[in-house]
């Protein structure tokens, strides 16, 4: 069936097409299939805590008949809009009422002993109560659990790198945990007993709302499958059913030398510029010729953009040219605020016959404010009471008004009306995951249908992020791909857990843990300066394995097998690199035995407790942690991807030698290529793991992935995916963006040297002008505080100085902006690399503001007056936005960790329109030039213009 596919989209050998096709959609596919498996027998695990402060209200000092007052009270907490106010200061935010026992919890913690009033609209007059704060565990149990439902606070895991299990939490589709008992079996930990409605979710406080309060600290869930199955499903429409739509992206699979890629339409005549009005604007004339471009276009189309450089501007400018020419478009971008930001801009455009009909799929919850009338379930409920209304206001029906009033009056009413929603919409937006959501994709993965392009263009915004499995899916659905981002940016979101899997797969499965023990064993054996490898194994397989093994990595040096030939003297055997024999041969030996190991594998049992316990004694003092060789590669493979672009960046030794640090570790992992041996096809097969998990599809089709290390995957990799556009077709189809208009021009000056390689990035005149900020505090727009703490990493990496320092840079802005007539506060962002700088500043923000509540927005005030917005974040979580001022903690003083990776330090240090303040310790900075070239650099140019100031 396949192959008729083909045939009616190739005309020149449409086999090969085919096969190429498949063979290389096929390692997706089993990247997500082993992706699935991994999530189905994972257990997400979080603790909670209560949300807010749980309140009892007495009756104040003075009340005589109690009994009255209580019922009173109980009839006040059962009114929808319930006021409870102190009398000493302003209104108690109720986050959930318990009018059965008197309960209620608020968002913080009341003044103790200060009575306030309780009111609500047309319940008569307010009753005071006296708050009696429940701090006890026990207390607080007893009185929720009945109550009904009661909002919880997730607590974060410590991992930096694991953001799954929070994000499990908070799916939309997640509308159940259940309570974790310690030592309870599998099968018993999903038991209906266990099971907790999910009511509603917070992202933004990291709180659930439960049916009920859970009886146990640790809640679990299991992982949403669903998106993995969306790609699954689109992967194999595209290898089965490729309809003619399809015809660029099975070019993507074509070998690159062959392939041939059409030429752009000739100019149209142009009715007109919407947005991109000011020619003279510097940046304008790219800005047109990209959208110019895109409506040219019959495939593809790049916009490389970096920061504040306009990309969101040249967005909408396309959609409303698109429109304008009665083309559908579907907006996708991996995160909401991309998406919200270019909706927000249509919303605000003026175009001829009004403004462009968008539809918004995905939660409200997630969606801006600005933006939630665009959500698809508000405008149904909306358009629904309209339409019914007026068409019931009809005296005189025709026979299709009276059929549509039945139709919408029916309980599929509400259905109907989203179909006409989503088929008018000149644009559907959302993010690439909230967009599975659209009924035709959700209509696909059922099975129903074919893939029918019905959108004449995707626009993929943010498209650093977004992976090509996930690419795919709304690609589908489209004719035209426009790819919008910036390849120094933020890379897609890795999770370590799915590649580790497919990394574990790469052994053949008849002796993956012993052959995976033994590649893991010889490669520590690389990594000390002294110490032998013994192996004990009754398997002979198995002691050929380490013996093959250890002989490929040190040629020369002495590997004596006991179990093969003559018994070695003495002399050779305290000075082998390893000894492998059955656990009688080791026994046999035990005396003659090299001294100090630097690892051992010997079977479980009483036998060679002597070498046993002098290799654990060794051990522990070198602090050794055991690791699975499949995490050991895959944790390589992934900051390998990170440091990819420093040769680019630094040029010559200094930025291939870092690179390439965790590539060499890598080959040292993997065992040699040999067509007779076990392992022949290991390689390869880590190589496709690499280049399926990793790249984005912009970097793909730009630049491709990795395109000197492209031999290494034979002729499979030969292809636009993997190498990406020829000079010659990236001529026509890549447009980049060379100026900034977010930056004071001191704040540019380094990306553009040493991020842009001096040509993109551009300052245009006047920015220094508009960016003008009269606060004295620091003598420069770029300022790196030195302060001398330390980092600690008892349970996540923190630095409690830094977090001080954080705190009195507020104060400081917070007593300056007082003083500073200005309509807006001032947006002051508060950003880390590290979650546990977050948790540790999120604290003092908590204690200096008063606002226990909250999880990222804090507020400073003058009296009444709103003086500073202060948004909390990690840097990976801030891509997209930009501040006034930024505060970036660097938390590092003992290794750099995050600080080596050249696209998290750009996004960090490109947010700040006015005040960019870095806080770290600037002698350790500065030194890194080896293990963090890029950080080092930026710190010795700080300290070069003299814009270091000491903070002790």
């Amino acid at each position: 069936m396949a192959e008729l596919f083909f045939q009616n989209l190739v005309n020149h050998r449409p086999e090969v097409v085919q096969k190429a096709t498949y063979e290389n959609l096929q390692a997706f596919y089993r990247y997500l299939e082993r992706a699935k498996q991994h999530l189905e027998r994972t257990r997400f695990e979080l603790g909670w805590t209560l949300l807010g402060a749980v309140v009892r209200l007495d009756p104040p000092r003075g009340v005589r008949d109690t009994a009255s007052w209580r019922a009173q009270l109980q009839q006040m907490l059962k009114q929808p809009r319930l006021l409870l106010r102190s009398a000493r200061g302003p209104a108690l935010a109720p986050l959930q009422v318990y009018a059965k026992g008197a309960f209620v919890a608020l968002q913080a913690a009341p003044q103790p002993g200060v009575e306030i009033e309780v009111s609500a609209k047309g319940a008569g007059r307010a009753l005071r109560a006296l708050p009696i704060l429940l701090n006890d565990e026990e207390h607080i149990q007893q009185a929720l659990a009945d109550a009904g439902p009661v909002w919880i606070e997730l607590v974060e895991p410590a991992d930096e790198r694991s953001t799954a299990a929070i994000e499990a939490f908070l799916d939309e589709d997640a509308d159940k945990v259940y309570e974790v008992v310690p030592g309870e079996r599998e099968r018993e930990a999903y038991a209906a007993v266990r099971r907790i409605g999910v009511q509603e979710r917070d992202p933004e406080r990291l709180a659930l709302l439960l049916t009920r309060l859970p009886r146990t600290p640790i809640l679990c869930m299991r992982p949403n499958t669903y998106v993995v199955e969306c790609e699954m499903r689109a992967i194999q429409a595209l290898q089965d059913q490729p309809l003619a739509g399809h015809r660029p992206l099975i070019r993507l699979f074509e070998n690159r030398e062959r392939v041939e890629w059409p030429r752009l339409s000739p100019p149209a005549d142009f009715p007109g510029w919407q947005v991109l009005t000011r020619e003279e604007r510097p940046g304008t004339r790219e800005q047109r010729e990209f959208v110019e471009r895109a409506l040219r276009t019959p495939d593809f189309m790049l916009l490389e953009g970096p920061p504040g450089s306009g990309k969101t501007t040249a967005i909408v400018e396309l959609i409303l040219q698109l429109a304008a020419r009665g083309l559908r478009v579907l907006l996708c971008a991996s995160t909401h605020v991309a998406v919200d930001n270019v909706l927000e801009r249509l919303k605000d455009a003026k175009r001829p016959g009004g403004p462009v009909l968008a539809v918004r799929i995905g939660p409200e919850k997630r969606v801006g404010e600005k933006i939630k009338d665009y959500c698809l379930n508000r405008m149904v409920a909306k358009e629904l009471a309209n339409v019914r209304a007026a068409l019931a206001e009809v005296s005189e029906r025709s026979a299709g008004q009276a059929h549509m009033l039945e139709a919408l009056r029916a309980e599929d009413g509400s259905e109907t009306l989203n179909r006409i929603l989503l088929d008018s919409a000149e644009v559907v937006c959302g993010t690439t995951i909230g967009i599975l959501k659209h009924p035709d994709i959700e209509g696909r993965v059922r099975g129903c249908g074919v893939w029918e392009p019905v959108f004449d263009a995707l626009i993929l915004d943010e498209a650093s992020k977004t992976p090509f499995s996930e690419f795919l899916v709304p690609a589908l659905l489209a004719r035209r791909w426009i790819i919008v981002g910036d390849r120094r940016q933020l890379s897609p979101y890795v999770e370590e857990g799915w590649i580790e899997t497919n990394v574990d797969a790469a052994l053949p499965a008849a002796s993956r843990e012993e052959a995976g023990r033994a590649l893991l064993d010889a490669f520590r054996l690389t990594r000390s300066e002294d110490g032998a490898l013994l192996v004990a194994s009754e398997s002979e397989e198995v002691r050929s394995i380490y013996a093959d093994r250890i002989e490929e990595l040190f040629p020369g040096e002495p590997v004596v097998r006991l179990d093969v030939g003559e018994p070695p003297g003495p002399l050779l055997l305290a000075a082998a690199r390893a000894v492998v024999g059955t656990p009688a041969q080791l026994a046999a030996v035990e005396e003659e035995l090299p001294l100090p190991t630097c690892a051992v594998r010997l079977p479980a049992g009483d036998e060679l407790q002597a070498i046993r316990r002098r290799h654990q004694a060794r051990a522990q003092r070198r602090q050794e942690d055991e690791e699975s060789w499949s995490k050991s590669v895959t944790w390589r493979l992934v900051r390998d991807y990170e440091l990819r672009l420093l040769p680019e960046l630094l040029g010559g030794e200094e930025g291939t030698s870092v690179a390439q640090k965790y590539a060499r570790e890598v080959e040292l992992l993997l065992p040699r290529e040999d067509g007779s041996s076990m392992f022949a096809r290991v390689r390869d097969n880590i190589e496709r793991v690499r280049r399926v998990a990793l790249p984005s599809i912009l970097e793909s089709i730009q630049v491709g992935f990795d395109p000197a290390r492209s031999a290494r995957g034979r002729g499979f990799w030969s292809n636009t995916l993997a190498l990406g556009l020829t000079q010659a077709e990236k001529e026509e189809r890549l447009v980049s963006l060379r100026y900034q208009h977010r930056m004071h021009p001191d704040i540019a000056r380094f990306p553009h040297t040493h991020i842009y390689g001096g040509e993109l990035l551009e300052t245009p005149d006047g920015m220094a002008e508009e960016r003008q900020f009269p606060c004295p505090r620091y003598r420069s727009r770029v300022v790196l505080l030195d302060v001398r703490g330390q980092e600690t990493s008892r349970r996540s990496i923190a630095n409690e100085a830094e977090a001080d320092v954080v705190i009195e840079e507020l104060r400081a802005f917070a007593t300056w902006a007082a003083g500073v007539p200005r309509n807006e506060p001032w947006y002051v962002a508060v950003l880390t690399f590290y979650r546990g700088q977050e948790r540790l500043i999120r604290d003092r923000l908590r204690s200096e503001t008063g606002q226990h509540d909250q999880q990222r927005h804090f507020t400073f005030h003058d009296g009444d007056r709103r003086v500073l917005d202060v948004d909390l974040c990690t840097v990976d979580r801030y891509q997209g936005h930009e501040a006034d001022i930024v505060l970036l903690s660097l938390v590092r003083t003992r290794s750099p960790g995050f600080l080596n990776s050249p696209n998290r330090l750009n996004v960090a240090i490109t947010r700040a329109r006015y005040q960019l303040v870095l806080v770290g310790h600037g002698p350790f900075l500065a030194k890194q030039n080896e293990r963090a070239p890029l950080c080092s650099r930026l710190a010795r140019h700080l300290k070069h213009r003299g814009y270091v100031e000491l903070r002790y």
